[in-house]
């Protein structure tokens, strides 16, 4: 039975090259995942993407925004 009763779809872990192009597009958007300016579609993205990306986990947790004040 796939999937079972899951709610959500089981995915893959990414390539390499996937991944890194996946974590050029996801740190560009973490400022503005912690400001909660992103659109649904895109928070939904970097919430996927911090499930298997312990560097970007890292980079939201552990290090101030990037962003100019």
């Amino acid at each position: 039975m796939a999937g079972g009763n899951c709610p959500m779809p089981i995915r893959m872990p990414e390539s390499e090259e996937v991944m890194d192009e996946n974590c050029l597009r996801i740190k560009k958007l973490l400022d503005l995942y912690r400001e909660g300016k992103l659109t649904d579609v895109q928070k939904a993205d970097v919430e996927y993407h911090l499930l298997v990306c312990p560097e970007c986990i890292f980079l939201l947790t552990l290090v101030p925004s990037l962003s100019p004040e």
